[in-house]
This record gives C-alpha cells, sequence and structure tokens, in this order.
C-alpha cells in the first residue's frame, strides 16, 4: 500500500496522537509499505531521520493559510497514494476531505476527541461538559466547528475510534455505526522500563511521596481543583507532593494559585517533559492521578498502570473502558473536591490496596497490547484497497 498519514502532531510535538502516528508510520513501513507523513509543524524544526518522508505545514500561518498549504499538499502528494489516513476530523480532516473529493480517493479518519467542544470550551468559553454539548445550540464559531467535523465524517470511508464512548459519540454525529470501527489506544512496552524511586527522584530532582499527573494546561484537565485541595491534604502528610506535567493557556492561572496558597515548596508545575522522560516521573511517584472532564481513552492512563503504578481516574469518558473501580484502581466524580482528597489520601494510606490495583492491572492491559492496535489498524487500512 502506499499511505499518506495525515496529522494534526507529531513528534517532536508531545501527546499521545503525536506518538501513535510516529508509531503506524514506523510499522508500515515495516511491513513493506511505503508512508508519507504530513502535519504542522514549527520553522527551522528538525525533524528525525526516519524510513519515510514527513512534510512539515507551518502552523504560524494564519489559519486559512495553513489549511491551504495542508489541502494543496495534499493535493499534490495524494496523486501517487492509494489512501489517506487523517488523524482528526478538522485540522487534517477538513483540507483531507475536500482533495481526496477532487483526486477521487478514499480516506479514512480517526477521532480522538470531540474538536468542536475543546475550541468552545479554550476559545468560547463553553460550560458544558462533552455529554451535554452534543445536542445543544451554541455561537456561529462554534456551530461551524461541529458541521465541519459532522461533515468530515459522513464523508469518511470508515472512522476509526480509540473507544466505545467515542463511537458512541461519533454516532450522534450521524454516522452508521458499520463504519465505525473501535480499536483500543496502545502503547509500545519496549520502552516501559522500572527504576528504583531514590533514583528517579534524582534524576527529576524532586523527593518525597509524590502524586503525578500530566496532560495539557486547559480547563477540562481538572489541575486547579488537584491544586486548591492540596492545602488540606498536607494537613494529613506534610511530606506530600503534587507534580504536574504538561503546557498550555492555563499555566499562569495555575501559578498564581499555587503561589497566592503559599504551595510553592509542595506543588510542582514542571512543564512538557519529553516522552522518554516521562517514565522517571512514573517510577518517582506512589500514584498516578487524572481528574479530567472527558477522555476519549488515555494514553498516559495505560502508560502508568503498565510502570505498576496505581491510579485514580475521573468516572469519565473512556477511563471507564481502562479501570474498574475499585478492582485495578479508582473512579471518582470529575471535580470532587472532597470525594478526591478522600481517595488520594485512601489510596497512599493502603499499600495492599496499591499492590491490588497494579496486580489486576497488569491483567486487564491485555486488551491494550500495541500490536493487536497495529494489526487491527492494518486491517481496516487494507479493507479500503479492496
Amino acid at each position: 500500500m502506499k499511505i499518506i498519514i495525515a496529522a494534526d502532531i507529531f513528534p517532536p510535538d508531545i501527546g499521545g496522537p503525536a506518538t501513535y502516528s510516529k508509531n503506524l508510520a514506523k510499522e508500515l513501513v515495516k511491513k513493506g509499505h511505503k508512508v508519507l507523513v504530513v502535519c504542522y509543524g514549527n520553522n527551522n524544526e528538525k525533524n528525525e531521520i526516519n524510513d519515510f518522508e514527513i512534510i512539515k505545514i507551518n502552523r504560524s500561518k494564519p489559519v486559512f493559510f495553513r489549511y491551504l498549504d495542508y489541502f494543496l499538499t495534499v493535493l499534490k502528494q495524494g496523486k501517487n497514494f492509494d489512501l489517506i489516513f487523517a488523524q482528526g476530523p478538522v485540522s487534517s480532516g477538513f483540507p483531507v476531505m475536500i482533495a481526496t473529493k477532487i483526486l477521487r480517493k478514499k480516506f479514512i479518519v480517526k477521532v480522538v476527541g470531540d474538536y468542536a467542544w475543546e475550541q468552545g470550551k479554550n476559545r468560547f468559553k463553553i460550560k458544558d461538559g462533552i455529554d451535554e454539548f452534543q445536542n445543544k445550540k451554541y455561537g456561529f464559531k462554534v456551530e461551524v466547528f461541529k458541521f465541519i467535523q459532522k461533515l468530515v465524517v459522513k464523508n469518511a470511508k470508515k472512522i476509526i475510534t480509540p473507544s466505545y464512548y467515542l463511537r458512541d459519540i461519533v454516532k450522534g454525529w450521524g454516522v452508521k455505526e458499520k463504519n465505525i470501527e473501535v480499536i483500543y489506544n496502545a502503547i509500545n512496552l519496549d520502552n516501559i522500563f522500572v527504576i528504583d524511586k531514590n533514583s528517579a527522584q534524582e534524576k527529576i530532582k524532586i523527593k518525597g511521596k509524590i502524586v503525578f499527573s500530566v496532560g495539557r494546561l486547559v480547563c477540562w484537565k481538572g489541575f486547579k481543583m488537584l491544586i486548591n485541595i492540596w492545602k488540606e491534604i498536607l494537613k494529613k502528610d506534610e511530606n506530600l507532593k503534587l507534580v504536574i506535567a504538561g503546557d498550555g493557556p492555563e499555566k499562569e492561572k495555575l501559578e498564581k494559585i499555587i503561589k497566592n496558597n503559599d504551595l510553592e515548596k509542595s506543588v510542582f508545575l514542571v512543564g512538557r517533559i519529553a516522552r522518554k522522560d516521562l517514565i522517571y516521573y512514573f517510577n518517582s511517584s506512589e500514584i498516578f492521578v487524572l481528574n479530567s472532564g472527558y477522555e476519549g481513552l488515555s494514553h498516559v492512563l495505560i502508560e502508568v498502570m503498565s510502570c505498576g503504578l496505581p491510579a485514580i481516574a475521573s468516572n469519565k469518558g473512556g477511563n471507564k473502558e481502562i479501570i474498574k473501580d475499585e478492582h485495578n484502581g479508582m473512579l471518582v466524580e470529575y471535580n470532587n473536591s472532597e470525594k478526591w482528597e478522600q481517595a488520594i489520601l485512601k489510596l497512599l494510606a493502603d499499600e495492599n490496596l496499591r499492590k491490588k490495583f497494579v496486580d489486576n492491572s497488569t491483567r486487564n492491559l491485555k486488551k491494550f497490547e500495541y500490536f493487536e492496535m497495529i494489526n487491527k489498524t492494518l486491517k481496516v487500512l487494507e479493507s479500503m484497497l479492496k
């Protein structure tokens, strides 16, 4: 096959979707397929040496010209390829849809979230959660995003989602269930290793009993609530540290909360961490927490459980497909301060419970095996050319 992977982000960008695109491209090449990656990137950004070509569209351009460059690149390159796999329904999917209409080619799109809802939360102050968002009307710009992503998925030959939760959301956009394939996210366990806690803490330069979280610093990730409860948590154990990795628009707001509550020695915003270095934070920590108002299917939740780190997550989205409450982790109501404080202190105090979660996680992770994800994705791609 000759396949274009049309990505929104790609390494050195961080995040599950970037890693997924890179890993998929590598595995396709190993199996003898020709791959071209088209993605957005920054000026003067150095590419890794890969067995496939990467064309980066300058993301610093105004949005119209950025999308136009992406469209023209896919249109030009697509003549020589059999299939285009878009990694999102808007930034990559929309220009791909137009280009494939002209080229009379098939395209597949992967939906890992609701782009319109994310833009609404980040840019237009929408208060509703993702589930309430599906059946309400909003301002013109948000409705344009909703229209575009629905148009793209309806024109795609197949849609891949990483969870049944997201499958149901896409069905609500007017897509027939038979056109949606659920393929769970997975991680390559070859990149997972365990080192002793002291050595890991020397590496990250933070000592103590660490509760770790990671994600984009956006409002629905719930970091504000975690920081706000930390003063109360410290009354139970003054040695506890909350470490949050990631960057985003909420950074300054979170820094102010930390300063105003005199938490500079107990709460640490460590910024963006390269994926290869996250493992040291996993190994430094007692538990992992994910208080997110929305998750399609969390890569990082699978990673921390693969490292033997017990986890607490919000009972939202795809989290319920990874964690069974009180079996291999804990599920807590999103942003419920009292419940989160209780859950964190309970898990930190109970070594047997932590061990139970780790043991049960190891058995549960079989359905998130890396090569299972790759093979299922390949089958979908190959089926498009029959």
